[in-house]
């Protein structure tokens, strides 16, 4: 199960883009994230979730081999508590069902703002606390 305590969350980037983790590593950065990992693909990023447990994981579709809705499905099996946004660049009505379907709590559409991010940020916040107020 992610951390529930630590402020500000710890994060995985799942993209086969290195332009696009690099931009989104450095807005988490400038949005106060220290503790951030990244892959340029799903084995990758499996094994680096199941590793770290991160608190957030920010997740591209369409990457060679599995695409991102193949990987939180994997994922959600082992950590039904995941908290992944969704990053594309096709926001098609059938991604973003597909997204909602298998678990993820935010879509992003690339290009993204740092607004964007610091809202997915700030949406995950208000989400640790309420589960934290729901176990006690």
């Amino acid at each position: 199960m992610p951390n529930a305590v630590k402020n500000p969350p710890s994060v995985l980037i799942i993209d086969d883009g290195t332009l696009t983790i690099n931009v989104l590593k450095n807005m988490l950065q400038e949005s106060g994230c220290s503790e951030i990992w990244t892959a340029d693909n799903g084995p990758t990023g499996i094994h680096l979730y199941s590793k770290h447990l991160p608190d957030i994981t920010f997740m591209d579709i369409n990457m060679p081999g599995q695409n991102g809705h193949e990987i939180l499905a994997k994922l959600r099996q082992q950590y039904p508590d995941i908290y992944v946004v969704m990053v594309t660049s096709e926001a098609t009505k059938k991604n973003l069902d597909t997204a909602v379907a298998n678990g993820a709590k935010g879509f992003i559409v690339k290009p993204f703002q740092v607004e964007n991010i610091e809202k997915a940020l700030k949406e995950f916040k208000r989400h640790r606390v309420l589960s934290a107020h729901a176990a006690t």
